[in-house]
Protein backbone atom coordinates (compact mmCIF):
# COMPACT_ATOMS: atom_id res chain seq x y z
CA UNK A 1 0.00 0.00 0.00
CA UNK A 2 1.31 3.43 -0.98
CA UNK A 3 1.88 6.12 1.56
CA UNK A 4 -1.00 8.55 2.22
CA UNK A 5 -1.53 11.46 0.83
CA UNK A 6 -0.37 14.39 2.78
CA UNK A 7 -3.00 16.49 4.36
CA UNK A 8 -2.10 19.79 2.16
CA UNK A 9 -5.45 20.67 0.47
CA UNK A 10 -4.96 19.82 -3.23
CA UNK A 11 -1.56 18.05 -3.18
CA UNK A 12 -1.10 15.62 -6.08
CA UNK A 13 -1.23 12.14 -5.46
CA UNK A 14 2.29 10.67 -6.00
CA UNK A 15 0.97 7.35 -7.93
CA UNK A 16 -0.04 9.52 -10.89
CA UNK A 17 1.71 12.66 -11.30
CA UNK A 18 4.74 14.78 -9.38
CA UNK A 19 4.34 18.39 -9.06
CA UNK A 20 3.11 20.60 -11.55
CA UNK A 21 3.40 17.94 -13.83
CA UNK A 22 1.00 18.62 -17.22
CA UNK A 23 1.04 14.97 -18.50
CA UNK A 24 -2.42 13.41 -19.51
CA UNK A 25 -3.84 11.02 -17.03
CA UNK A 26 -2.41 7.22 -17.70
CA UNK A 27 -4.65 4.86 -19.28
CA UNK A 28 -4.36 1.42 -17.91
CA UNK A 29 -2.34 -1.75 -19.07
CA UNK A 30 -4.67 -4.58 -21.00
CA UNK A 31 -6.26 -6.93 -18.21
CA UNK A 32 -4.66 -10.26 -17.34
CA UNK A 33 -6.25 -13.31 -17.95
CA UNK A 34 -7.70 -14.92 -15.24
CA UNK A 35 -5.88 -18.38 -13.99
CA UNK A 36 -7.02 -21.26 -14.48
CA UNK A 37 -9.06 -23.60 -12.18
CA UNK A 38 -8.14 -26.28 -10.17
CA UNK A 39 -4.35 -25.83 -10.11
CA UNK A 40 -2.44 -27.93 -8.08
CA UNK A 41 -1.78 -27.11 -4.40
CA UNK A 42 1.39 -25.59 -4.84
CA UNK A 43 2.52 -26.80 -1.32
CA UNK A 44 2.30 -30.17 -2.14
CA UNK A 45 3.01 -30.76 -5.26
CA UNK A 46 5.86 -29.96 -8.00
CA UNK A 47 5.68 -30.43 -11.70
CA UNK A 48 5.80 -33.84 -13.35
CA UNK A 49 9.40 -33.54 -14.41
CA UNK A 50 7.91 -34.41 -17.77
CA UNK A 51 6.17 -31.66 -17.85
CA UNK A 52 7.24 -28.68 -20.58
CA UNK A 53 7.29 -25.51 -18.97
CA UNK A 54 4.06 -23.22 -19.34
CA UNK A 55 4.04 -19.35 -19.94
CA UNK A 56 3.05 -18.18 -16.54
CA UNK A 57 0.04 -16.38 -15.98
CA UNK A 58 -0.92 -13.62 -13.83
CA UNK A 59 -1.62 -14.07 -10.26
CA UNK A 60 -4.83 -13.38 -9.02
CA UNK A 61 -4.25 -12.72 -5.29
CA UNK A 62 -1.25 -10.58 -5.53
CA UNK A 63 -0.95 -6.88 -6.23
CA UNK A 64 2.21 -6.66 -7.94
CA UNK A 65 2.80 -8.48 -11.12
CA UNK A 66 5.85 -8.95 -13.41
CA UNK A 67 6.22 -6.41 -16.64
CA UNK A 68 5.81 -8.40 -19.51
CA UNK A 69 9.19 -9.03 -21.44
CA UNK A 70 7.72 -6.90 -24.77
CA UNK A 71 7.09 -3.74 -22.38
CA UNK A 72 8.85 -0.53 -23.83
CA UNK A 73 10.19 -0.13 -20.76
CA UNK A 74 12.35 -3.46 -20.56
CA UNK A 75 15.42 -2.81 -22.94
CA UNK A 76 15.81 0.23 -21.08
CA UNK A 77 15.66 -0.85 -17.39
CA UNK A 78 18.90 -1.26 -16.96
CA UNK A 79 20.36 2.26 -17.82
CA UNK A 80 17.22 3.91 -16.86
CA UNK A 81 17.58 2.29 -13.34
CA UNK A 82 20.92 3.08 -12.78
CA UNK A 83 20.46 6.67 -13.76
CA UNK A 84 17.18 6.39 -10.93
CA UNK A 85 19.91 5.28 -8.25
CA UNK A 86 22.46 7.90 -9.52
CA UNK A 87 20.03 10.79 -9.43
CA UNK A 88 17.30 10.13 -6.15
CA UNK A 89 18.60 10.63 -2.26
CA UNK A 90 18.87 7.11 -0.94
CA UNK A 91 17.66 8.34 2.71
CA UNK A 92 15.45 5.67 3.75
CA UNK A 93 15.30 4.22 0.60
CA UNK A 94 15.82 0.12 0.36
CA UNK A 95 14.67 -1.24 -3.05
CA UNK A 96 13.66 0.57 -6.59
CA UNK A 97 11.93 -1.79 -9.23
CA UNK A 98 9.50 -2.09 -11.59
CA UNK A 99 5.95 -3.79 -11.43
CA UNK A 100 2.37 -4.10 -13.10
CA UNK A 101 0.30 -2.82 -10.43
CA UNK A 102 -3.65 -3.46 -9.76
CA UNK A 103 -5.20 -0.42 -8.84
CA UNK A 104 -7.79 -0.73 -6.35
CA UNK A 105 -11.51 -1.59 -7.91
CA UNK A 106 -9.50 -1.80 -11.09
CA UNK A 107 -9.37 -4.89 -13.43
CA UNK A 108 -6.75 -2.52 -15.12
CA UNK A 109 -2.80 -2.81 -14.55
CA UNK A 110 -0.32 0.52 -14.52
CA UNK A 111 3.33 -0.21 -14.77
CA UNK A 112 4.70 1.69 -11.91
CA UNK A 113 7.79 2.25 -10.63
CA UNK A 114 8.15 1.32 -7.10
CA UNK A 115 10.46 3.05 -4.39
CA UNK A 116 10.34 1.06 -1.59
CA UNK A 117 11.22 2.80 2.16
CA UNK A 118 11.87 1.05 5.32
CA UNK A 119 9.89 3.57 7.34
CA UNK A 120 6.50 4.16 8.54
CA UNK A 121 6.78 7.68 6.79
CA UNK A 122 7.79 8.67 3.54
CA UNK A 123 11.34 9.92 3.11
CA UNK A 124 11.15 14.08 3.30
CA UNK A 125 12.72 14.00 -0.76
CA UNK A 126 9.74 11.78 -1.78
CA UNK A 127 8.24 14.96 -4.16
CA UNK A 128 11.82 15.88 -5.61
CA UNK A 129 12.88 12.37 -6.43
CA UNK A 130 9.78 11.38 -7.91
CA UNK A 131 10.22 14.78 -10.15
CA UNK A 132 13.54 13.20 -10.94
CA UNK A 133 12.48 10.26 -12.35
CA UNK A 134 9.94 11.29 -13.90
CA UNK A 135 12.06 13.60 -16.01
CA UNK A 136 14.07 10.44 -16.56
CA UNK A 137 10.68 8.33 -17.94
CA UNK A 138 10.00 11.80 -19.98
CA UNK A 139 13.23 11.82 -21.51
CA UNK A 140 12.69 7.74 -22.55
CA UNK A 141 8.99 8.37 -23.92
CA UNK A 142 7.48 6.36 -21.15
CA UNK A 143 5.48 9.35 -19.76
CA UNK A 144 3.06 6.52 -18.78
CA UNK A 145 4.75 4.65 -16.27
CA UNK A 146 3.66 5.89 -12.21
CA UNK A 147 6.05 6.74 -9.74
CA UNK A 148 4.87 5.57 -6.34
CA UNK A 149 7.24 5.96 -3.21
CA UNK A 150 5.70 2.47 -0.72
CA UNK A 151 6.35 1.38 2.94
CA UNK A 152 8.31 -2.05 2.83
CA UNK A 153 11.65 -3.71 3.51
CA UNK A 154 14.37 -6.13 1.88
CA UNK A 155 14.97 -8.12 4.92
CA UNK A 156 17.47 -11.87 5.46
CA UNK A 157 16.47 -13.66 8.38
CA UNK A 158 16.06 -17.00 9.81
CA UNK A 159 12.66 -17.51 11.65
CA UNK A 160 10.16 -19.95 13.63
CA UNK A 161 8.19 -22.29 11.76
CA UNK A 162 5.15 -23.93 11.83
CA UNK A 163 5.05 -27.34 13.71
CA UNK A 164 3.69 -29.10 10.77
CA UNK A 165 6.74 -28.43 8.44
CA UNK A 166 8.57 -30.89 10.72
CA UNK A 167 8.68 -33.83 8.05
CA UNK A 168 8.77 -36.89 10.15
CA UNK A 169 10.50 -38.59 7.24
CA UNK A 170 14.16 -35.84 8.48
CA UNK A 171 13.98 -38.20 11.65
CA UNK A 172 14.97 -41.50 9.61
CA UNK A 173 17.09 -40.40 7.24
CA UNK A 174 20.48 -38.91 7.16
CA UNK A 175 19.26 -35.65 5.96
CA UNK A 176 16.56 -34.18 3.72
CA UNK A 177 17.06 -30.89 2.07
CA UNK A 178 14.34 -27.79 2.28
CA UNK A 179 14.38 -28.81 5.85
CA UNK A 180 15.06 -26.66 8.76
CA UNK A 181 19.06 -25.89 9.64
CA UNK A 182 20.32 -23.92 12.76
CA UNK A 183 23.42 -23.09 14.48
CA UNK A 184 23.61 -25.17 17.58
CA UNK A 185 21.22 -24.06 20.68
CA UNK A 186 20.22 -20.87 18.71
CA UNK A 187 16.75 -19.55 18.26
CA UNK A 188 15.53 -19.39 14.30
CA UNK A 189 15.94 -21.38 11.07
CA UNK A 190 17.02 -21.63 8.02
CA UNK A 191 16.54 -23.82 4.96
CA UNK A 192 19.29 -26.89 4.23
CA UNK A 193 19.34 -26.04 0.05
CA UNK A 194 21.11 -28.87 -1.26
CA UNK A 195 24.30 -30.53 -1.38
CA UNK A 196 27.43 -29.47 -3.29
CA UNK A 197 30.86 -31.24 -4.50
CA UNK A 198 33.82 -29.40 -4.77
CA UNK A 199 37.08 -30.97 -6.23
CA UNK A 200 40.19 -29.04 -4.50
CA UNK A 201 43.97 -28.88 -6.05
CA UNK A 202 45.52 -32.25 -5.74
CA UNK A 203 42.70 -34.41 -4.92
CA UNK A 204 41.38 -37.08 -7.40
CA UNK A 205 37.88 -37.00 -5.61
CA UNK A 206 35.43 -34.35 -4.87
CA UNK A 207 34.18 -33.16 -1.22
CA UNK A 208 30.45 -33.15 -0.84
CA UNK A 209 29.41 -30.03 1.48
CA UNK A 210 25.88 -29.36 2.81
CA UNK A 211 24.39 -25.32 1.56
CA UNK A 212 22.35 -22.94 2.65
CA UNK A 213 22.88 -19.13 3.38
CA UNK A 214 25.21 -17.17 5.04
CA UNK A 215 22.60 -15.34 7.43
CA UNK A 216 21.31 -18.76 8.31
CA UNK A 217 24.90 -19.90 9.93
CA UNK A 218 26.02 -16.63 11.23
CA UNK A 219 25.59 -16.60 15.15
CA UNK A 220 24.00 -13.04 17.36
CA UNK A 221 26.79 -11.40 19.02
CA UNK A 222 24.79 -12.03 22.33
CA UNK A 223 26.70 -14.24 24.25
CA UNK A 224 29.53 -14.59 22.21
CA UNK A 225 33.04 -14.77 23.94
CA UNK A 226 34.78 -11.55 23.31
CA UNK A 227 37.22 -12.93 21.33
CA UNK A 228 34.51 -14.93 19.39
CA UNK A 229 32.38 -11.41 18.84
CA UNK A 230 35.65 -9.86 16.61
CA UNK A 231 36.28 -12.98 14.71
CA UNK A 232 32.39 -12.96 13.71
CA UNK A 233 32.61 -9.60 12.88
CA UNK A 234 35.67 -10.28 10.24
CA UNK A 235 33.50 -13.59 8.74
CA UNK A 236 30.72 -10.88 7.89
CA UNK A 237 32.78 -8.61 6.36
CA UNK A 238 35.64 -10.83 4.68
CA UNK A 239 33.54 -14.22 4.41
CA UNK A 240 35.20 -17.94 5.97
CA UNK A 241 37.73 -19.71 4.47
CA UNK A 242 38.42 -23.40 4.67
CA UNK A 243 41.80 -22.77 6.71
CA UNK A 244 39.66 -20.94 9.55
CA UNK A 245 40.64 -22.83 13.21
CA UNK A 246 37.45 -20.69 14.51
CA UNK A 247 35.21 -22.15 11.77
CA UNK A 248 34.49 -24.78 13.97
CA UNK A 249 32.67 -23.27 16.65
CA UNK A 250 30.00 -22.68 14.00
CA UNK A 251 28.15 -26.01 14.81
CA UNK A 252 24.87 -26.97 13.37
CA UNK A 253 21.78 -28.35 13.63
CA UNK A 254 19.44 -30.41 10.88
CA UNK A 255 16.39 -30.29 11.66
CA UNK A 256 16.55 -27.16 14.34
CA UNK A 257 16.42 -27.41 18.20
CA UNK A 258 13.18 -24.82 17.53
CA UNK A 259 11.40 -27.29 15.01
CA UNK A 260 11.89 -30.29 17.39
CA UNK A 261 11.07 -28.37 20.37
CA UNK A 262 7.84 -27.14 18.31
CA UNK A 263 6.38 -30.42 16.64
CA UNK A 264 6.79 -31.56 20.42
CA UNK A 265 4.64 -29.19 22.08
CA UNK A 266 2.10 -29.81 18.95
CA UNK A 267 1.82 -33.27 19.30
CA UNK A 268 1.90 -33.47 23.26
CA UNK A 269 -1.53 -30.05 22.65
CA UNK A 270 -3.28 -32.94 19.76
CA UNK A 271 -2.67 -36.05 22.08
CA UNK A 272 -4.18 -33.86 25.40
CA UNK A 273 -7.18 -33.12 23.15
CA UNK A 274 -7.97 -36.36 22.17
CA UNK A 275 -7.23 -37.67 25.33
CA UNK A 276 -9.28 -35.54 27.80
CA UNK A 277 -11.93 -34.43 24.91
CA UNK A 278 -15.75 -36.08 25.30
CA UNK A 279 -16.12 -35.87 21.66
CA UNK A 280 -13.16 -38.17 21.13
CA UNK A 281 -14.06 -40.48 23.96
CA UNK A 282 -16.62 -41.34 22.47
CA UNK A 283 -15.51 -41.85 19.14
CA UNK A 284 -12.24 -43.49 20.91
CA UNK A 285 -12.40 -46.42 18.91
CA UNK A 286 -11.76 -44.62 15.94
CA UNK A 287 -9.42 -42.01 16.98
CA UNK A 288 -7.12 -44.69 18.59
CA UNK A 289 -4.55 -45.10 15.27
CA UNK A 290 -4.29 -41.21 15.14
CA UNK A 291 -3.56 -41.02 18.93
CA UNK A 292 -1.07 -44.29 18.31
CA UNK A 293 0.86 -42.45 15.32
CA UNK A 294 1.05 -39.01 17.11
CA UNK A 295 2.23 -40.93 20.52
CA UNK A 296 4.90 -42.83 17.96
CA UNK A 297 5.80 -39.32 16.29
CA UNK A 298 6.35 -37.87 19.59
CA UNK A 299 8.79 -41.19 20.71
CA UNK A 300 10.68 -40.51 17.41
CA UNK A 301 11.53 -36.83 18.15
CA UNK A 302 12.68 -37.73 21.68
CA UNK A 303 14.79 -40.63 20.62
CA UNK A 304 16.19 -38.34 18.33
CA UNK A 305 16.11 -35.40 20.27
CA UNK A 306 18.24 -37.50 23.45
CA UNK A 307 20.77 -39.51 20.77
CA UNK A 308 22.09 -36.17 19.88
CA UNK A 309 21.34 -37.09 16.27
CA UNK A 310 20.39 -33.74 14.64
CA UNK A 311 24.06 -32.73 14.93
CA UNK A 312 25.19 -31.76 11.71
CA UNK A 313 28.71 -30.71 11.08
CA UNK A 314 30.38 -27.20 11.30
CA UNK A 315 30.75 -24.64 9.20
CA UNK A 316 33.56 -25.17 5.84
CA UNK A 317 33.52 -21.82 4.31
CA UNK A 318 31.35 -18.90 3.50
CA UNK A 319 30.95 -15.69 2.07
CA UNK A 320 30.05 -13.45 4.45
CA UNK A 321 27.85 -10.55 3.53
CA UNK A 322 30.04 -9.16 0.89
CA UNK A 323 29.07 -8.24 -3.05
CA UNK A 324 30.12 -9.75 -6.18
CA UNK A 325 33.10 -7.75 -8.38
CA UNK A 326 31.20 -5.16 -10.23
CA UNK A 327 31.49 -6.30 -13.67
CA UNK A 328 29.33 -3.95 -16.52
CA UNK A 329 27.70 -2.59 -14.14
CA UNK A 330 26.32 -4.98 -12.17
CA UNK A 331 27.11 -5.67 -8.13
CA UNK A 332 25.05 -8.24 -6.48
CA UNK A 333 24.96 -9.99 -2.93
CA UNK A 334 26.62 -12.88 -1.82
CA UNK A 335 25.41 -14.78 0.53
CA UNK A 336 26.11 -18.49 1.31
CA UNK A 337 27.59 -21.48 3.31
CA UNK A 338 29.34 -24.66 2.85
CA UNK A 339 28.80 -27.09 5.74
CA UNK A 340 31.23 -30.29 6.31
CA UNK A 341 28.65 -33.18 7.36
CA UNK A 342 29.85 -36.10 8.87
CA UNK A 343 29.75 -38.98 6.25
CA UNK A 344 26.68 -40.53 7.78
CA UNK A 345 24.29 -37.33 7.38
CA UNK A 346 25.55 -36.64 4.23
CA UNK A 347 21.74 -36.87 1.86
CA UNK A 348 20.40 -36.59 -1.47
CA UNK A 349 19.35 -33.94 -3.59
CA UNK A 350 15.61 -35.00 -3.92
CA UNK A 351 13.02 -32.57 -3.11
CA UNK A 352 10.62 -34.33 -0.51
CA UNK A 353 7.69 -34.70 -2.86
CA UNK A 354 10.63 -37.29 -4.93
CA UNK A 355 12.20 -35.12 -7.31
CA UNK A 356 15.73 -35.27 -8.40
CA UNK A 357 17.38 -31.61 -8.55
CA UNK A 358 19.88 -31.51 -11.62
CA UNK A 359 22.81 -29.08 -12.29
CA UNK A 360 22.12 -28.97 -15.78
CA UNK A 361 21.00 -27.86 -18.61
CA UNK A 362 20.74 -24.51 -17.24
CA UNK A 363 18.40 -22.04 -19.65
CA UNK A 364 20.18 -19.55 -21.41
CA UNK A 365 17.04 -17.19 -21.06
CA UNK A 366 15.41 -17.60 -17.53
CA UNK A 367 13.43 -14.07 -17.49
CA UNK A 368 9.79 -14.65 -17.60
CA UNK A 369 9.79 -18.40 -16.42
CA UNK A 370 7.96 -20.54 -13.76
CA UNK A 371 10.25 -21.21 -10.88
CA UNK A 372 10.11 -22.75 -7.98
CA UNK A 373 11.55 -23.54 -4.48
CA UNK A 374 10.46 -25.46 -1.31
CA UNK A 375 11.09 -23.91 1.38
CA UNK A 376 11.15 -25.51 4.93
CA UNK A 377 8.48 -22.54 6.44
CA UNK A 378 6.12 -22.53 3.04
CA UNK A 379 6.47 -25.89 1.73
CA UNK A 380 6.34 -25.97 -2.29
CA UNK A 381 6.18 -22.67 -3.85
CA UNK A 382 5.71 -21.17 -7.52
CA UNK A 383 6.92 -18.02 -9.00
CA UNK A 384 7.73 -16.47 -11.72
CA UNK A 385 11.27 -14.80 -12.87
CA UNK A 386 10.79 -10.95 -13.19
CA UNK A 387 12.46 -9.92 -16.21
CA UNK A 388 13.26 -6.39 -14.92
CA UNK A 389 16.26 -6.42 -11.92
CA UNK A 390 15.76 -4.71 -8.42
CA UNK A 391 17.79 -2.34 -7.13
CA UNK A 392 18.49 -3.09 -3.25
CA UNK A 393 20.09 0.08 -1.08
CA UNK A 394 19.89 -0.69 2.62
CA UNK A 395 19.78 -4.29 3.88
CA UNK A 396 19.02 -5.12 7.87
CA UNK A 397 21.05 -7.79 7.85
CA UNK A 398 23.53 -7.67 11.14
CA UNK A 399 21.79 -8.07 14.61
CA UNK A 400 19.39 -6.29 13.37
CA UNK A 401 21.59 -3.37 12.30
CA UNK A 402 20.95 -1.85 8.81
CA UNK A 403 24.09 -1.58 6.39
CA UNK A 404 23.62 0.90 3.15
CA UNK A 405 24.87 -0.31 -0.36
CA UNK A 406 23.82 -0.55 -3.85
CA UNK A 407 23.49 -3.86 -5.64
CA UNK A 408 21.27 -5.28 -8.30
CA UNK A 409 19.13 -8.66 -7.59
CA UNK A 410 17.46 -11.36 -9.45
CA UNK A 411 13.37 -11.07 -8.23
CA UNK A 412 10.46 -13.96 -8.33
CA UNK A 413 7.36 -12.64 -8.13
CA UNK A 414 4.48 -15.34 -6.69
CA UNK A 415 2.15 -17.47 -8.74
CA UNK A 416 -1.07 -18.45 -7.57
CA UNK A 417 -0.47 -17.21 -3.96
CA UNK A 418 0.14 -14.11 -2.01
CA UNK A 419 3.62 -14.23 -1.85
CA UNK A 420 6.54 -17.02 -2.76
CA UNK A 421 8.41 -17.26 0.45
CA UNK A 422 8.80 -16.79 3.91
CA UNK A 423 10.92 -15.76 6.57
CA UNK A 424 13.21 -19.05 6.88
CA UNK A 425 12.93 -20.48 3.27
CA UNK A 426 16.34 -18.71 3.03
CA UNK A 427 18.77 -21.31 1.71
CA UNK A 428 16.13 -22.85 -0.83
CA UNK A 429 17.49 -23.82 -4.15
CA UNK A 430 14.95 -22.13 -6.91
CA UNK A 431 14.70 -24.40 -9.52
CA UNK A 432 12.71 -24.81 -12.97
CA UNK A 433 9.96 -27.24 -14.54
CA UNK A 434 12.05 -29.61 -15.38
CA UNK A 435 13.74 -29.30 -11.41
CA UNK A 436 17.06 -27.91 -12.82
CA UNK A 437 18.86 -25.61 -10.11
CA UNK A 438 19.22 -22.14 -11.12
CA UNK A 439 19.84 -20.20 -8.03
CA UNK A 440 19.44 -20.02 -4.05
CA UNK A 441 17.09 -17.69 -2.52
CA UNK A 442 18.40 -15.36 0.22
CA UNK A 443 16.27 -12.72 0.60
CA UNK A 444 12.66 -11.15 0.96
CA UNK A 445 10.03 -8.45 1.83
CA UNK A 446 7.80 -8.61 4.90
CA UNK A 447 5.57 -6.43 3.77
CA UNK A 448 5.47 -7.38 0.17
CA UNK A 449 5.67 -10.10 -2.04
CA UNK A 450 8.69 -10.14 -3.96
CA UNK A 451 11.81 -12.70 -3.38
CA UNK A 452 15.23 -12.58 -4.32
CA UNK A 453 17.71 -15.11 -5.28
CA UNK A 454 21.44 -15.48 -6.90
CA UNK A 455 22.29 -17.30 -9.69
CA UNK A 456 23.76 -20.64 -9.00
CA UNK A 457 26.62 -19.60 -11.71
CA UNK A 458 27.54 -16.42 -9.36
CA UNK A 459 27.76 -18.81 -6.44
CA UNK A 460 29.52 -21.49 -7.53
CA UNK A 461 32.35 -18.83 -9.12
CA UNK A 462 32.85 -17.01 -5.52
CA UNK A 463 32.53 -20.43 -3.92
CA UNK A 464 35.67 -21.36 -6.14
CA UNK A 465 37.35 -18.09 -5.29
CA UNK A 466 36.91 -18.99 -1.51
CA UNK A 467 37.83 -22.39 -1.42
CA UNK A 468 40.40 -22.43 -4.02
CA UNK A 469 38.61 -25.40 -5.78
CA UNK A 470 38.91 -26.13 -9.19
CA UNK A 471 35.84 -27.20 -9.61
CA UNK A 472 32.04 -26.93 -8.03
CA UNK A 473 29.21 -28.79 -9.01
CA UNK A 474 25.31 -29.90 -7.44
CA UNK A 475 25.72 -33.17 -6.03
CA UNK A 476 24.91 -36.11 -8.65
CA UNK A 477 21.74 -38.42 -6.83
CA UNK A 478 22.80 -41.90 -6.99
CA UNK A 479 19.66 -42.27 -9.36
CA UNK A 480 21.56 -39.67 -11.78
CA UNK A 481 23.97 -42.61 -12.78
CA UNK A 482 21.04 -44.69 -14.13
CA UNK A 483 18.92 -42.28 -15.57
Amino acid sequence: MPYPKPSKKGHRDDKTKSPRSTEPPRSPEPNPKPSKKGHRDDKTKSPRSTEPPKSPEPNPTAKYLPVPRDHPICPQWPSLLREIVRKIDHDGVCIITCVLQKKDRDTGLTTTILVVCNSPKPPSHRYTSIAKIRKLLDENSLSRVSVEFVPGDFTRGASGIHEEQLDRRVLHQPSMISQSLAPRGMYGSGTLGGFVEIKLPGQSTYKTLALTCFHCVNPSEKDLDTDLVERVRCWRENGIRPDEHFRRELRMEHPSSMALDDRISSLRGDIEVIETSRTAARRYTGMKDTLSDLNDFLDDIEAFKNDNRAAFGHVYAASGFRTTPKVSGITMNLDWALIEVPDNRIGQNVTPDGHDLKGAPVPEDTEGMQVFIHGQRSGYRKGIKHPLESATLTHAIIDGKSIERVTYEHTIHPAHTPVFSHEGDSGSLVFTASHVVIGMLFAGGLKYSFSYFTPIEVLFEDIKEVTKATDVRLKMNHSSFSS
